[in-house]
């Protein structure tokens, strides 16, 4: 359980943090018994329009940071463990001031609590903690977070119904939202989680069905990033299809137009008049008709690959590894409702259902083909006409 909650919080932090300083995991505290900080955070400059969006994960990242992640509730055994690869970092930096140490729990330290000399730390929610400031050490407890905004990142560090509840307030926010970009990599760690092995995250037989639900959301999702996508990319593609015709339909009729003007106002002016005026329209009617192409093509593709990017992680999340003819399958299909049809059975059904769903799929549309293409050479050599005899 403690490594897949490390990937969850490696994963998170790196992507909250990453974009507003250098984010190092797993770095060795001292060369001599090799210890490791599951995270050390190092800011980078002019970073707090970023830090502000992110919650306590950005007010976190507003200074250097070490970040230790423990999926069950701290003893005082970790605690000490984590000061001494505080102090061995400071003594090695030669820091004048401790290194703030955040330790996050996703159980709650009843012990540690009660006489670890941790109070409540002012102007944070419920569920941060701090010790005298000389030690520098912050204690996060997940499950006392309270349910807003501002802690859903942390949130996502949780287990049972705390980590349901997280994962339910990402899935309400627009899909704008930053949370979604930070929490990407964390999410995908979680659905594999979830599909394959949900009480590691303490859920029980109905919250992992319910979280299941949510993953199948996320792959819905991940359809919808990829039409957006493709429109982006469709735009593109227009905006340079429009550019190119429009100049090349600009210079044509600028000099057409150009030459006739030139022989009556004289060609310097008939030029320059007509190859202004060639490229406006040129350039208007190329726009248009590149735009909407583009954006046609690229809308369809987006949704296409998006479709078979979600299949296939569903597919591996589920099932560990996916047969090389059932990826060829799905790489060859076009079929977007056919494609859509199989992500729903990828995330209820059993592994040889699925499997034998999609190749049966695949060749009953291969035979409609066939058959398809059949017909229509009959048809071809019917209405042949047929030359008169003499």
């Amino acid at each position: 359980m403690r490594a897949i909650f490390d990937r969850i919080g490696k994963e998170l932090f790196s992507l909250a943090l990453g974009a507003s300083g250098e984010v190092r995991p797993n770095v060795e505290i001292s060369p001599t018994d090799a210890q490791h900080a599951d995270i050390l955070y190092v800011p980078g400059p002019s970073t707090s329009r970023r830090l502000e969006r992110l919650g306590l994960v950005g007010r976190m990242g507003r200074q250097p940071a070490m970040i230790e992640l423990y999926s069950a509730a701290p003893g005082e055994s970790e605690v000490r463990t984590c000061l001494r690869k505080q102090l061995t970092y400071d003594h090695g930096t030669k820091a004048k001031r401790p290194t703030p140490l955040w330790i996050i729990a996703a159980g709650s330290p009843v012990d540690m609590l009660r006489t670890g000399g941790l109070r409540r730390k002012p102007g944070w929610p419920l569920g941060v903690y701090e010790s005298a400031a000389w030690l520098g050490l912050s204690l996060i407890v997940v499950p006392e977070l309270p349910r807003r905004r501002s802690t859903l990142l942390l949130r996502l560090l949780g287990r049972g119904r705390v980590l349901q509840g997280a994962v339910s307030d990402l899935d309400g926010l627009p899909l704008e939202a930053i949370e979604h970009e930070v929490a990407a990599g964390a999410i995908g760690l979680i659905t594999e989680v979830v599909l394959t092995n949900p009480a590691r995250l303490a859920l029980s037989s109905k919250e992992g069905k319910d979280l299941n639900m949510q993953a199948a959301k996320k792959y819905v999702d991940m359809m919808n990033r990829g039409v957006s996508e493709g429109m982006k990319k469709g735009f593109a593609a227009g905006l340079t299809k429009g550019v190119t015709e429009g100049r090349t339909q600009g210079r044509t009729e600028g000099r057409t137009e150009g030459r006739t003007e030139g022989l009556k106002e004289g060609r310097t002016e008939g030029r320059t008049e007509g190859r202004t005026e060639g490229l406006k329209e040129g350039l208007k009617e190329g726009l248009k008709e590149g735009l909407k192409e583009g954006l046609k093509e690229g809308l369809k593709e987006g949704l296409k690959e998006g479709l078979k990017k979600a299949l296939v992680t569903a597919l591996r999340a589920r099932f560990g590894s996916v047969p090389r003819t059932v990826q060829a399958v799905i790489k060859a299909t076009s079929d977007t409702d056919q494609l859509i049809a199989w992500l729903a059975t990828a995330v209820s059904a059993e592994r040889e259902d699925v499997m034998s769903t999609i190749q049966q799929s695949a060749r009953s549309a291969q035979s409609a083909q066939s058959a398809r293409s059949a017909q229509s050479a009959r048809s071809a050599t019917h209405g042949r006409p047929v030359s008169a005899s003499r």
